[in-house]
């Protein structure tokens, strides 16, 4: 069992990291010199990013099904650059290996639970709206710089929000995109044990799927309030 919780906690592990490596890539090109004043004058097209009334980010952010997205880079991989992205052999593989071959899966993760998309949707919306604040006023007038001051708070904040969004559609997407990629994770196994009518092997899978979950949500909704609680100064 264990090789099945270090696969699936591995592709848990390299979605976060992509994660934040997109959002400070996106904060980034967000806030550099030569666009800086289009966002500070609120631009239209950082108004359209806002969120609607009665209407969640999440709904409008556009969503890729992991049964679509996976096959397809599958089939580009092999075909236009020669690379088999298909786990390797778990008992014959060794640890650098698993680890690499996991990178792939947390991609299309993370596209088919939209989290990608809600983080470049939300980061420009909250620097606009921290770079209004009073501290930040106070930050230019001393010729500090409000991208330097807000670089934490805001890819922070919108990483928080958007993993406790997408955590559901993360987890619900995992079975699928295990099966396509064939990792040998909790979800794979899950499916195989229920295929094979094996209650008690599918019964062990769902606990260890269930607490995976629930320490990611335990561990996202602390993190959370640990940031709110940092952040009360600053509103």
């Amino acid at each position: 069992m264990f090789k099945y919780f270090e696969t699936t906690a591995l592709i848990l592990l390299w979605a976060f990291l992509f994660s934040l490596l997109w959002a400070v890539v996106v904060y980034l090109w967000v806030t550099r010199p030569q666009i800086k004043n289009k966002w500070s004058r609120g631009d239209v097209l950082t108004k359209s990013l806002y969120k609607p009334k009665g209407r969640s980010l999440m709904s409008a952010n556009i969503i890729s099904p992991a049964l679509l997205v996976a096959p397809l880079v599958l089939i580009f991989a092999h075909d236009l650059l020669g690379l088999n992205l298909l786990f390797p052999v778990h008992l014959t593989a060794e640890f650098h290996q698993v680890l690499f071959a996991a990178m792939m899966p947390a991609l299309v993760l993370l596209v088919a639970c939209g989290l990608l998309g809600q983080v470049f949707r939300q980061i420009p919306a909250s620097y606009e709206d921290w770079n209004r604040k009073t501290f930040v006023t106070m930050t230019r007038s001393f010729g500090g710089s409000p991208r330097r001051a807000l670089r934490r708070i805001v890819i922070g904040g919108v990483l928080s929000r958007a993993w406790s969004q997408s955590l559901p559609w993360f987890f619900g997407e995992l079975i699928v995109v295990e099966c396509v990629f064939n990792a040998p994770g909790l979800g794979l196994d899950a499916w195989h044990q229920a295929r094979v009518r094996h209650w008690a092997g599918l019964l062990e899978s769902l606990c260890w799927l269930a607490w995976l979950y629930g320490t990611a949500v335990v561990v996202s909704a602390l993190f959370a309030k640990w940031l709110g609680k940092r952040l009360e100064s600053y509103s």
